[in-house]
């Protein structure tokens, strides 16, 4: 820091601080060599009528091109360069997987088969050393691409590559930090209405181009879940994976928890075999550590009415759950059973899970030879917008009627096959909702499509995302009416940036009046993960999006399904609108044939199969 200060008023002082900010400890030593030998120099780069200085008057395309260095210096930079792309080659192919090939089991804490908050503490207090080092790399690394996107944006604030650059280390940065980061990339990779278009870029790079783990480490897992067993079907595969020289040099799609292959497996056919990678579930219990404690900080420094612990140990619990291919491959037939009793299953569906040959950590399936939705869309717009239709009524049913819903709707886990059909795969990430919480989410979903939003306050406080002591808050004209405005403007659709500024006074004037009085309950997490991905899909798709038009079908299925003692309310609310509540409720005509439209959009669902199927 102190060589970048003193290099800051000489000509291409940025080059410096951006060796000095990607350092590494193995190219400490060379680096600050490198400033000394550039600073001991220096006048050979300042001579002349520019200086930094003048950056403010200067017009960009004046000033001088900032390879004016001397020949040293250019040496010990390009030296520098190629040390430091060596190694964080070698860091990002084994990042996630290189606990398991450095260290041995003692060395490193063991995650429990099921989260629980004691068995994580007990596993990492007794590896003290390990944890202060996770603090202190996810700090420094958040920190580092912080400092370096301040002082970047100061310096190139006029340059259109700016953002591709930091999109960029960004993502590196993520992947670097490991699988819980890389998760946080993948849903912010969905919302085209909250980031730039460089960064989308890149976050969606994160659903299936992670740096693979070496193939060998794939094998040794193969070979460890396939040949140590009595199991002849296993044995058959191994035979035939190593009759055709064992995994291919590079994997089909790589992510945060494991990298995927296309094989050809005697008795089974085309297949995708999904790995796990080395060493994930020891990293996994150390984030998992740490974002506790800085989750209990946080709680009692922000003074916060959501329960973070809880929150941290909700995560936790998927993540850990996701880490049991043999669960993801129970999930996946549910899921296909589900929708052939719905009668979606000619639209929508999952990959079949080869069970015989799934353990733990390896997970086969059917291969579905299809396209990403951002393929799709490439190429038809409307039929990305059939299948993102499809998608809500599919997320609907899981979320209302399964109680099992599928929590990592990312494109990368949502393909068209051929035949127009909609795959959903990877069913590692789920949420579990309770019969109690789906009638709850019914009657909300109710009020909101019938446009009722002063019942949507009472919805809040049933659901949990009011404060216990501050309930009776919400019976008051004034913060009823304003929760009323906030989700009046949500249901309108559209962007982020365009609502915002619709919801903010409301919210405003709820928290001067009463202070914080919202929560977020710990099993709605996921929920909300999900349908924010999905409503991310559908801007993507069009700007002035409305996720409640996509509600209609599935709800008038639900009707026509339902047993007329449950489904008497909801169609009284949608028919009536806010005057349901009333002694004489008049019929609203715009929601009954919106109501209708619904029922021949999820017939078409039902009946058709997709163009081209």
């Amino acid at each position: 820091l102190i060589q970048v200060l003193l290099v800051r008023s000489k000509p291409g002082w940025w080059h410096a601080c951006r060796v000095l900010i990607g350092c590494g400890p193995c190219a400490l030593a060379m680096q600050c060599a490198f400033l000394a030998s550039w600073h001991a120099r220096s006048a050979c780069c300042s001579r002349g009528s520019w200086h930094q200085g003048d950056a403010a008057t200067t017009p960009l395309a004046t000033r001088p091109p900032r390879s004016h260095l001397p020949a040293e210096a250019v040496a010990a930079a390009a030296v520098v360069a190629a040390r430091w792309r060596s190694y964080r080659r070698h860091r990002s192919c084994s990042r996630l997987g290189r606990h398991a090939m450095t260290a041995s089991a003692e060395d490193v804490p063991q995650l429990p088969t099921h989260y629980s908050p004691e068995a994580v503490a007990q596993a990492c207090q007794d590896h003290p050393l390990r944890v202060l080092g996770r603090c202190f790399e996810v700090l420094g690394r958040c920190g580092c691409w912080l400092f370096a996107a301040a002082l970047r944006l100061a310096d190139h604030g006029e340059e259109q590559d700016v953002d591709a650059r930091l999109a960029a280390e960004l993502r590196a940065a993520l992947v670097d930090l490991g699988p819980s980061f890389v998760k946080v990339g993948q849903m912010l990779s969905s919302r085209v209405d909250l980031l730039p278009p460089a960064y989308i870029s890149e976050l969606k790079l994160l659903t299936d181009r992670v740096a693979p783990f070496p193939k060998e480490a794939a094998e040794a897992i193969l070979d460890k879940a396939w040949l140590c067993t009595e199991d002849e079907e296993r044995r058959k595969a191994l035979a035939s994976l190593a009759a055709v020289g064992g995994l291919p040099a590079q994997p089909k799609a790589s992510a945060s928890l494991g990298q995927v292959y296309r094989l050809h497996l005697e008795g089974h056919g085309l297949v995708a075999v999904k790995v796990q990678r080395p060493g994930i579930r020891a990293q996994i219990c150390v984030d998992l550590y740490v974002l506790r404690l800085a989750a209990v900080f946080a709680q009692n420094w922000l003074r916060l009415n959501t329960d973070l612990s809880a929150l941290v140990d909700e995560y936790g619990s998927r993540l850990v759950d996701e880490l049991d291919f043999n669960l993801e491959a129970q999930r996946a037939r549910r899921f296909q059973e589900f929708v052939q009793k719905l009668g979606l299953a000619r639209t929508c569906a999952a990959a079949m899970p080869v069970l015989p040959l799934t353990t733990s950590k390896v997970l086969v399936t059917e291969w579905v030879d299809g396209e990403r939705l951002e393929v799709t869309a490439a190429r038809d717009i409307e039929e990305a917008r059939r299948l993102q239709g499809v998608a809500m009524t599919a997320y609907l049913a899981m979320l209302l009627e399964s109680g099992s819903l599928h929590a990592d709707p990312h494109w990368g886990n949502m393909l068209r096959a051929k035949d127009g059909r909609l795959f959903i795969i990877d069913w590692g990430l789920v949420a579990d909702i309770s019969t109690a919480e789906q009638r709850r989410l019914l009657q909300y979903v109710s009020h909101i499509l019938a446009s009722d939003y002063a019942s949507v306050p009472a919805d809040l406080v049933a659901m949990g995302f009011i404060t216990k002591g501050r309930r009776d808050a919400v019976k008051e004209e004034l913060v009823a009416t304003a929760i009323s405005d906030v989700f009046r403007s949500l249901a309108a659709g559209g962007t982020a940036q365009q609502r915002v500024g619709d919801v903010l006074p409301a919210i405003a004037q709820i928290k001067k009046r009463y202070g914080n009085i919202g929560q977020i309950p710990a099993s709605f997490v996921y929920i909300l993960r999900a349908f924010s991905i999905l409503e991310g899909h559908g801007l993507r798709l069009d700007d002035n999006y409305r996720i409640v038009n996509d509600c209609y079908p599935y709800l008038a299925s639900w009707v026509l399904r339902a047993k007329s003692a449950e489904a008497l309310p909801l169609i009284r609310s949608v028919l009536y609108g806010p005057s349901a509540r009333s002694s004489c409720p008049v019929p609203d005509a715009d929601q009954a044939l919106v109501l209708l439209r619904g029922i021949a959009a999820y017939a078409q669902q039902v009946a058709l199969s997709a163009p081209g199927g």
